[in-house]
């Protein structure tokens, strides 16, 4: 236990917890590795282990004690790698026929963390567009989890949530505080925000890549 023990006194740092999971998972998921099989074993033992400790103290009528939990894994997964929760949403009312579509089809997954249609649909994988968006948001949500849970503003995770089950039940059950949930959806809205200018961009040039194509297909019947 005395790793685990080294890694979540590690964890405990706001900035080693985001460099170590969300930055490089989703620098990872970028290159087309599996970043969350990577590093998931790591992050696990350290969240939750934290869960267990706010679990006991809760337990003994006292508060949660740490913020490193798994609660905060969950911030960095809003919609899958990437946070793209915000992402299919823009997606759902584009101009491209193309997104609207991975769109309908991720949005159920999306909801439940998996995101292996955007990942690979769109393509995320080293696209120097979305890129950016992708490997920042989920450090940014980690960071911002992490204040948040230490200023009180939310109610630290005390319990080991199911993974892969919508985020908002996930928001409820780790710490059966509403304002869990509401946090959550403010970081959906801020995931909206910042994926917005980099998806406008990457829109365009897939609108012109889709007239292109009508153009050629239009040129074959003639």
């Amino acid at each position: 236990m005395q790793p685990v023990r080294a890694l979540q006194s590690t964890g405990k740092s706001k900035a080693c917890f985001t460099w170590h999971y969300a930055f490089v998972k989703n620098s990872l998921w970028f290159l087309g590795i599996n970043g969350t099989t990577v590093v998931f074993p790591i992050v696990f033992m350290i969240g939750l282990n934290g869960t267990a400790a706010n679990a006991e103290a809760i337990a003994a009528g006292a508060s949660a004690v740490t913020s490193m939990n798994l609660q905060l894994f969950r911030y960095a997964m809003l919609g899958g790698a990437g946070g793209t929760l915000g992402l299919i949403i823009l997606m759902w009312k584009s101009k491209s026929a193309k997104f609207r579509s991975l769109a309908r089809i991720s949005v159920v997954p999306g909801v439940c963390s998996i995101n292996e249609p955007i990942t690979f649909g769109v393509p995320m994988v080293f696209n120097p567009i979305l890129g950016i968006p992708y490997i920042l948001i989920p450090s940014i949500c980690v960071v911002l989890g992490y204040y948040a849970q230490e200023l009180g503003v939310i109610a630290r995770g005390y319990v080991a949530d199911p993974s892969f089950i919508p985020f908002f039940v996930q928001a409820w059950m780790s710490g059966s505080d509403f304002k869990n949930v509401i946090f959550m959806f403010v970081l959906i809205a801020l995931s909206v925000a910042i994926y917005y200018p980099f998806f406008k961009v990457y829109e365009k040039m897939e609108l012109t890549k889709e007239a292109e194509e009508v153009e050629e297909e239009l040129e074959g019947f003639e």
